[in-house]
């Protein structure tokens, strides 16, 4: 047994043994030493076990064991040296290394991303505070829309509808028949026939590329269209007026020109007629003398009610006063513009109104007007009154023509569950009303919670006004070569009138002008059809009593078959249903609505 004394006289050889150890190289696999493994660590990620030398069998071993065997035993040795537990190195020395050389990098990408948003919000905020909306609207206050329960429950009737003409026409806004065969009209301009699956064009009232939104009063659109008592179509053309037309002989008549002035306003927006059984009287909407039919959402959002007034007539250029039928020219040398300019100064509030036209002493009358986007009309069955639909309002009134009641109004039916299109008589002595947007209850309706926001509205369409082509004054050289900054120029100095709301311009295009010279037109701040994105695309079409109750509801809450329905029209057992915007028309048996 070893003594104290002997123990502490070991102590130096001991500390010198393990120098060496540490200091010997590791050795080749199979010899004594230090061992450096390769381990996969906690959390998957490999290190490095660096273990103790083996002392037995190895080379290191016998050397130390040969010098301390006189001293202390192996055994003895061994019990005194403390474990070594195995070191793990892990990739974590290098992270902050690597967090070091990400940050700056970091640092440069956040603050470039920074500066484009900077870029882009300043200049976009800016003009969101500078420009003027080119709508005014006025705080709307709406019934809570009808719970969709009993006759409204929803359902998925329309899709039992068939596809018709497919790809063959597009906007087949409202349908008539002359016997079995069947007339619409198109978003490109067209009074089409419909006739053992062929489209076949019968009347054309405009001229020009009919492709986009733009082109439609060149083009022309198609609005109303009912059957007469001689076997001819009369039709109600946004941009043009009122026509009859005799689809056999290919015969067409203007009967009232939207050039017409009535009480000192021309008509921008004719939209529905209906016509007497006898063909003498035609009532017709003229839904807006400030807003076309290719802006008819500026018309809903701006929701107002003002009647007709006295317009006052201004030209863009100069300023000069014009009176109503006046025309502005504005002519250089070696080119000319003639752009026939109705600009209603803020005096001049929009027309909204049902009107009747006498088709044999050619007298236009104002019926009714205070009226928001009026839309659809039908005369009822006894000829007694006109319903006419107020879009905006989700709503129909009905104006007595004829009786005890004559040149009277009342509503016919509020607080509708969608916003009413055109409306069409029943075989049951009711009306059926299209409908291509709803009010859900319960559900969010996004035209209802605009309607008392009118601040929303006029950030929604800003910076941009009404989409109508402008004309450059052809005569500045600067505008000719440079004509990005002439379009600034002409946006900034001369357009500052149309971004208040108040003009309503439309210039003709101008052969020998080039194209770079007219700027393209303005647009809001989300389009049209951005904004009708956001709409959801639910189809409903309702039959109304004779004294306005729901009678039924036919639904299509996706709109997977039936999309955007415009008009209903009862023909034969069957309902076809009329779109303003789809590639298409639907055609649903009665029977299975």
């Amino acid at each position: 047994m070893q003594t104290p004394e002997a123990a502490a006289g070991m102590a130096p050889w001991l500390g010198l043994a393990e120098k060496r150890l540490a200091a010997t190289p590791a050795p080749a696999a199979g010899r004594g030493g230090a061992q450096v493994t390769s381990a996969r660590g906690r959390g998957g990620r490999r290190g490095l076990f660096v273990t103790s030398a083996r002392l037995a069998g190895g080379r290191g071993g016998r050397d130390s064991g040969s010098r301390h065997a006189g001293a202390m035993s192996e055994a003895d040795g061994l019990r005194q040296r403390r474990a070594v537990r195995p070191q793990v190195v892990t990739d974590d020395a290098r992270v902050p290394e690597a967090k070091g050389g990400s940050s700056f990098s970091g640092r440069v990408f956040r603050a470039t991303f920074l500066m484009l948003a900077v870029f882009l919000t300043v200049p976009l905020l800016g003009a969101m505070m500078l420009l003027d909306s080119p709508i005014d609207p006025q705080p709307l206050s709406f019934k809570e829309p009808p719970l969709l329960l009993g006759v409204l429950q929803p359902n998925t009737k329309l899709r039992q509808a068939e596809r018709l003409f497919e790809n063959q026409l597009v906007g087949p806004e409202s349908i008539a028949h002359i016997g079995d065969v069947m007339f619409t009209g198109t978003a490109d301009g067209r009074v089409v026939k419909l006739e053992n699956g062929e489209v076949e064009t019968i009347a054309r009232f405009g001229s020009g590329p009919c492709k986009t939104r733009d082109d439609e009063p060149a083009c022309g659109r198609p609005l109303g269209i009912r059957a007469g008592p001689n076997g001819t179509l009369f039709v109600a053309d946004a941009y043009k007026g009122l026509f009859e037309v005799n689809p056999w002989k290919r015969e067409v008549k203007l009967l009232l020109s939207s050039e017409t002035p009535i009480e000192g306003r021309k008509m921008s927006f004719v939209n529905d007629l209906t016509v007497t059984r006898d063909g003498r009287k035609i009532y017709f909407t003229d839904s807006s003398s400030k807003w076309q039919r290719r802006d008819y959402l500026l018309l809903v959002m701006e929701g107002t009610d003002d009647g007709r007034n006295e317009g006052r007539m201004a030209r863009l250029s100069e300023g000069v006063v014009l009176q109503p039928g006046e025309t502005s020219q504005v002519a250089s040398e070696g080119d000319s513009c003639e752009a026939a300019a109705t600009v209603a100064l803020p005096g001049a509030e929009p027309v909204l109104s049902l009107l009747e036209y006498d088709t044999e002493t050619k007298e236009v009358k104002v019926l009714l007007d205070h009226l928001r986007f009026p839309n659809g009309v039908q005369l009822s069955p006894a000829e007694d009154f006109v319903l006419v639909a107020e879009l905006t309002m989700a709503r129909i009134r009905r104006f007595y023509v004829s009786g005890l009641m004559k040149g009277g109004a009342d509503l016919f039916v509020e607080n509708l569950p969608g916003f009413p299109d055109n409306i069409r008589a029943s075989s049951s002595g009711g009306y059926w009303v299209g409908m291509s947007t709803i009010r859900s209850n319960p559900g969010f309706s996004m035209l209802d919670f605009l309607s008392e926001r009118p601040y929303l509205k006029r950030m929604i369409f800003k910076p941009g006004a009404a989409t109508r082509p402008y004309l450059q004054d052809p005569r500045s050289a600067l505008l000719q070569n440079v004509p990005a900054l002439g379009c600034l120029v002409f946006l900034t100095v001369r357009f500052r009138l149309c971004l208040s709301g108040a003009l309503s311009v439309t210039c003709r295009e101008v052969p020998g002008v080039p194209l770079s010279l007219q700027c393209p037109s303005p647009h809001p701040l989300f389009s049209q059809e951005t904004v009708m994105k956001f709409v959801p695309r639910y189809s409903l079409v309702l039959e109304l009593s004779d004294s306005g109750a729901f009678r039924r509801s036919l639904h299509d809450p996706d709109g997977q078959v039936a999309a955007y329905v415009s008009e209903v029209h009862e023909h034969d057992g069957h309902l076809y249903l009329g779109s303003f915007r789809s590639p298409f028309l639907c055609r649903l048996r009665l029977q299975s609505a």
